[in-house]
């Protein structure tokens, strides 16, 4: 009986404690959502609310779009999980060029060498031609002779004509494959042409 009652004991006390946990967890969550709206932000992946009779709110999507890293922290502490909105976010990050955004993602679940539709971010990056969201991938374990989709990292670079992204991948340890050579003899850049002969 003693055993029995020190067990339910136990028990109870962890359960209450759980119990608790949670619904800390769940007033924090409930706390910082709060907060997003009365900064006139929604929780979550959401679209642009284009209501015509309310002010246009963006979700996490939008903070991204904008670089708004003290939104993006609080849609974190509200509960979101940002790799939840997938790798759209990732892609308007390195389209917009924000760098700050992109490290966030990056710090928060996403992997550098995940690939979005036909792209590694790596190589969507490249074609994109933002040096550096380049260098913040790689900074990030981007493996830069990962073919994705059938693209090259320093293959693509040199199909669009960008040195200084060359140097990056070269700089990383991307390996010139027989396709990279014949990309070469055909480029007209010289800086390229130059980081090549100096191998």
């Amino acid at each position: 009986m003693k055993r029995f009652l020190l067990l339910f004991i136990i028990v109870l006390i962890g359960t209450s404690a759980l119990a608790s946990k949670y619904y800390v967890d769940d007033q924090t969550h409930e706390f910082y959502k709060r907060e997003l709206l009365n900064r006139g932000w929604l929780y979550g992946c959401a679209p642009p609310n284009w209501s015509l009779s309310e002010p246009v709110r963006f979700g996490f999507n939008g903070a991204v779009d904008k670089g708004r890293l003290d939104i993006m922290e609080l849609e974190v502490k509200a509960g979101l999980n940002p790799v939840d909105c997938g790798g759209g976010v990732m892609g308007m990050a390195i389209m917009k060029n924000r760098l700050k955004s992109l490290e966030f993602l990056l710090n928060h679940g996403f992997n550098a060498n995940d690939i979005s539709i036909d792209h590694s971010f790596l190589t969507f990056a490249i074609y994109r031609k933002k040096p550096d969201c380049v260098r913040v991938l790689i900074e990030h374990g981007a493996d830069v002779n990962m073919v994705a989709k059938g693209k090259h990292p320093l293959n693509s670079a040199i199909k669009k004509n960008n040195a200084e992204v060359v140097k990056l991948l070269l700089d990383a340890g991307a390996k010139p494959n027989d396709k990279t050579y014949k990309l070469i003899k055909r480029s007209n850049n010289p800086e390229i042409k130059k980081l090549f002969s100096e191998q």
